[in-house]
């Protein structure tokens, strides 16, 4: 918005911005399977054959390796707002003065289920407290140790489910600016200098903007520690792979 009061003209703006993104890793969600010529090789200990044993673990229906994975998924939100007025003064005929001041907060991104690590607590309690451990011992002595109970403490946090956000919203960034046009009379108004400085906030994304080439990264800020696993395949009894797994 733009107003003329005699010599001064304001301008008033505001920038309001949502930004969203949802974001899916598949990895192997169909499964993965390598093949080897392990189950091909000549017997325990021998070489794996030169060629073609890969392929003929794959006609054996015999994989040597696989994985199965099962990745959550994300859906980011978070907001940045910027105003700003901006007075341009004609002092006098020769001397204008642009006076401006802009305000500018971005709001943290949040997940939409809370599926994001915001921290750590050093006295949570976890999964492995007040389990028994044994201990193999060492320096020559044979059998185990056994401990009772394991006092195991610390452990992630997440945030809120409803877009719970990892870190506090900042207080916001005040940026002046200020400038000048002169034109001294003595030129006979063919000569006009200018100037000026002021500060710049870049709003902050859920994705990575490069600063220098203004590209949008693909990495974003993602942190789901937990919530995806991978179930490693199984192919067989013995690291000399003598008896395949037909039980799974």
């Amino acid at each position: 918005m733009v107003k003329v009061i005699g010599r001064h003209t304001l301008k008033i703006g505001f920038d309001g911005r949502r930004y969203q993104l949802r974001y899916a890793s598949y990895g192997n969600s169909s499964g993965g399977f390598t093949f080897g010529p392990q189950f091909t090789s000549a017997g325990s200990g021998q070489s794996n054959p030169t060629f073609g044993g890969d392929l003929a673990d794959l006609e054996l229906g015999q994989p040597t390796a696989g994985q199965y994975d099962i990745n959550a998924q994300a859906a980011f939100r978070g907001y940045y707002v910027g105003s700003f007025v901006q007075d341009d003064w004609r002092v006098s005929d020769q001397v204008t003065l642009n006076l401006g001041l802009r305000f500018d907060i971005d709001t943290p991104f949040g997940e939409q289920l809370g599926r994001t690590v915001n921290g750590f607590n050093p006295t949570a309690t976890n999964s492995a407290s007040g389990r028994s451990l044994q201990i193999r011992k060492c320096y020559g002595i044979s059998g185990t140790y056994t401990v009772s109970s394991v006092n195991s403490l610390g452990g992630l946090t997440f945030p809120n489910a409803n877009y719970g956000s990892p870190y506090q919203t900042n207080s916001g960034f005040f940026s002046p600016r200020i400038g000048f046009s002169y034109s001294p009379a003595t030129f006979n108004n063919k000569t006009v200098f200018r100037g000026g400085l002021g500060i710049f906030v870049q709003p902050e994304t859920v994705a990575e903007l490069n600063d220098v080439t203004g590209v949008v990264s693909s990495s974003e800020y993602i942190n789901q520690e937990g919530y995806s696993q991978s179930t490693t395949f199984v192919a067989a009894n013995n690291s000399s792979f003598q008896t395949p797994v037909t039980n799974r």
